[in-house]
């Protein structure tokens, strides 16, 4: 997954405990927070229904985009795979939709038989920020799939919404910092609540470390 550098992200991890082929990120569109995610499922592989149930859950606003390897009547198939009833259900019963057309997105390299594959699927509440999905049946890609493109509403996302963002976040001025200050509420060892759980470490430390950054480096006044 590439992200342009002035969009402003941050890590989604509520599929962690999945074990799938799932990356997913949050950005800002049209100033409500959006999951983006890039879902692979392999062919024998049974599509994971919890992904979706998840994102209800949690009332989370998506994008899904990905090789499901799902095939179904509702979208060109001549006959329905396993991973085709699984996807009709969760369409039915998770508030989300497709949002393909009904070209085909993989095409053997035999030339004889082509399917959709990949979905283009949204949470309902989102479905006005679109405008249409295309398939770039054009752009040779040297894979036997082709690229989906959204296009979204005019004026429903703002691309400098990432910079803007980032512009509002706070800038310390070094030049001015305490030093002796910092080091004395830094904490000198870890909690013993902690363990040896890499994440829990890396997120005592980072606290830890803004912490006193606050309370001892003044902060550059924003005109």
């Amino acid at each position: 997954m590439l992200i342009r550098e002035d969009i402003y992200l941050n890590e989604c991890k509520i599929f962690d405990n999945l074990e799938i082929e799932i990356c997913a990120v949050n950005i800002m569109i049209n100033k409500n927070e959006v999951c983006v995610l890039s879902y692979y499922n392999p062919p024998q592989k049974e599509l994971n229904e919890k992904v979706f149930e998840t994102l209800k859950e949690t009332k989370t606003k998506f994008i899904l985009m990905g090789d499901l390897n799902a095939k179904t009547t509702l979208w060109e198939a001549e006959i329905n795979n396993s991973n085709g009833d699984i996807l009709d259900e969760i369409i039915l019963n998770n508030d989300c939709l497709i949002m393909n057309n009904k070209e085909s997105t993989h095409y053997c390299f035999n030339g004889k038989t082509e399917s959709i594959l990949d979905y283009c699927i949204i949470s309902s509440s989102i479905h006005k920020l679109f405008d249409s999905v295309e398939v770039l049946k054009n752009d040779d890609m040297t894979s036997d799939h082709v690229p989906i493109k959204i296009n979204f509403n005019q004026g429903k996302i703002n691309p400098d919404n990432g910079s803007n963002i980032r512009n509002k976040r706070k800038a310390y001025n070094y030049n001015k910092a305490d030093w002796g200050k910092f080091a004395d509420i830094l904490p000198k060892t870890l909690p013993s609540d902690i363990g040896e759980n890499v994440n829990d470490i890396n997120k005592f430390v980072t606290e830890s470390i803004i912490n006193s950054a606050d309370k001892s480096i003044p902060i550059y006044e924003q005109n």
